[in-house]
């Protein structure tokens, strides 16, 4: 990972493996310090299909004295101009198989409650495993080198929404979403 700072309100972060640039991140702060544009580029797709999307983030918890303004606590308020390949997925649940796909190409197939499975086009996840906590709930831990980097809580009440909850155990963040079915 490398940060570039760009000027005084905004920076770049740029995450690669090997010589590979797989994300990128492009955080600029309003003139008044209290709101954050935070434009993404995710280049991981192993077809090829980048994902991009512009996340809108109000300031909650000021930056430390003599830190670059990017720094504190932030909230996201809007999400803007997520490409498909950014927002579509596919899940299908047959007996205590769950297989998963993007459009970008990441994909698992895991048993429930069952082993580790791989979890296929995405550099930053290695292995998956999901276990069912409730009847209409499925909970995904997915792992890299055997340590724990994200989690995805996926509830269905309606048959037609899906609410998930979304850790991100690297950057100490969270995301709740609403999937709507197609």
């Amino acid at each position: 990972m490398s940060i570039k700072v760009v000027d005084a309100r905004t920076i770049v972060e740029t995450e690669s493996k090997g010589t590979k640039v797989l994300w990128t991140y492009t955080m600029r702060v309003s003139d008044d310090g209290q709101n954050m544009t935070s434009e993404m580029i995710d280049n991981s797709a192993v077809n090829g299909v980048p994902a991009r999307g512009t996340v809108i983030q109000a300031r909650t918890k000021e930056a430390p004295a003599g830190a670059h303004l990017v720094s504190g606590t932030w909230r996201a308020t809007k999400y803007e101009g997520f490409s498909d390949s950014a927002l579509s997925l596919t899940l299908k649940l047959d007996g205590d198989k769950l297989t998963f796909s993007q459009p970008t190409g990441q994909f698992y197939e895991a048993t429930l409650g069952g082993p580790a499975a791989p979890y296929k086009g995405d550099p930053g996840i290695g292995t998956v495993s999901v276990v069912r906590s409730g009847s209409d709930t499925i909970e995904e831990t997915d792992m890299r080198d055997g340590k724990i980097v994200s989690t995805n809580t996926m509830t269905t009440s309606d048959g037609k929404t899906m609410a998930m909850i979304f850790v991100d155990k690297l950057r100490n963040s969270s995301q709740k979403l609403t999937a709507i079915k197609q």
